[in-house]
């Protein structure tokens, strides 16, 4: 079957950078960025091999999912709202922590671990994108990848409820 949870992880978890994210709060509570991000790679692990992705593919998207919150700054900080300060209207918006901290982990994460292109290009791993790749998936017809459980393309997806179902249309509406 190939490599566990641990095997492909196993570098990343132990690395000292890493563990630091244990005294990280991930939006307060008692959650970590550390639990945060290990619960985001094992579910990302458990739906690719589900899906039944190529091992390659598996690694890649449960080591990004494991690193998408990577960044390296506290961005609750007296620094980092002096860096933002900087910045006004639009600009000001397109620094936001919610839209660099995923290049930034991807920066800090490619000079410390062994990461596939894949990997660097997409830094943060949305639902979205997560979805995309299993409808990737599901639309080869019988690749290497496999059949998805359910169906082939998004509708296949949306029976699992990992996308919206598309409308039906106006007269298929009217019907039900």
């Amino acid at each position: 079957m190939g490599q566990n949870f641990q095997e492909m992880t196993r570098d990343i978890i132990s690395h000292p950078l890493f563990l630091q994210l244990k005294d990280c709060p991930h939006h307060g509570g008692e959650n970590s960025l550390y639990i945060h991000s290990i619960d985001t790679a094992k579910c990302a692990y458990r739906l690719a091999r589900r899906f039944y992705l190529r091992e390659e593919r598996v690694r890649a998207l449960t080591r990004a999912a494991l690193l998408h919150d990577f960044f390296g700054y506290d961005w609750q900080s007296e620094r980092h709202q002096r860096y933002m300060s900087r910045y006004s209207g639009w600009q000001r918006v397109r620094h936001m922590h919610a839209f660099i901290h995923g290049a930034h982990a991807a920066r800090r994460a490619g000079r410390l671990f062994d990461l596939d292109q894949r990997q660097r290009d997409q830094p943060y791993v949305p639902p979205g994108l997560l979805a995309q790749e299993l409808g990737g998936v599901a639309a080869d017809a019988g690749g290497q990848d496999g059949g998805v459980p359910g169906g082939r393309g998004n509708r296949g997806l949306a029976r699992q409820g990992l996308v919206p179902q598309d409308r039906p249309r106006t007269a298929e509406r009217t019907r039900r």
